[in-house]
C-alpha cells in the first residue's frame, strides 16, 4: 500500500504556484534558443555596420541590443576559440569590426535566459565579459 498523509485536499501558497508556473515555463521550452538578426546599416555605410539582434525561442522573440557590426551565427573565428565564451552557451554569435572582435552569447540561469557580450580588441589579451539583458521567458512574444 502506498504511503499517505491522511490529508486528501492539498493547499498551495501563492508563493508556491508562482514557482511552479516558472519551474513549467522553463521545462516546457521545446526548441532551443536561436539568434536573429536584422541589418540597419552595413560596412559600407557612412556610419558602419549596425545589427538589430533577436532571440527566437518556442516560435517567439525576445528583442536584444543592436550593436557595431555585422553578426553572423557562431562566435567569431580569429585562430583561436574565445575563451570567455562557456561551453554550456545556448547560443553564440559573434563579429569583427574595425580592430574588435565581438562575441554574444545566452545563457540559462534558473528560469531565465542571461545575454553576454564578450569582447575583445587589439589591445587586450583577455576577453571582457559583460552581461546585457536578462529575459523571462514571459518576454518571448
Amino acid at each position: 500500500m502506498a504511503c499517505s498523509s491522511g490529508n486528501t485536499t492539498s493547499e498551495t501558497t501563492s508563493a508556491d504556484n508562482t514557482e511552479t508556473a516558472a519551474t513549467s515555463e522553463a521545462a516546457s521550452t521545446e526548441n532551443k534558443p536561436t539568434f536573429e538578426y536584422k541589418e540597419l546599416a552595413n560596412v559600407d555605410s557612412d556610419q558602419g555596420p549596425k545589427t538589430k539582434l533577436y532571440i527566437a525561442l518556442d516560435g517567439k522573440k525576445a528583442e536584444g541590443p543592436e550593436v557595431s557590426m555585422e553578426l553572423k551565427d557562431g562566435p567569431y573565428q580569429s585562430g583561436a576559440p574565445n575563451p570567455g565564451i562557456p561551453k554550456t552557451a545556448l547560443a553564440v554569435c559573434g563579429g569583427f569590426w574595425a580592430g574588435l572582435q565581438l562575441d554574444i552569447y545566452l545563457m540559462q540561469e534558473g528560469s531565465d535566459y542571461v545575454l553576454y557580450e564578450s569582447a575583445q580588441d587589439e589591445s587586450t589579451t583577455e576577453p571582457v565579459v559583460t552581461k546585457l539583458k536578462t529575459f523571462k521567458y514571459s518576454d518571448f512574444k
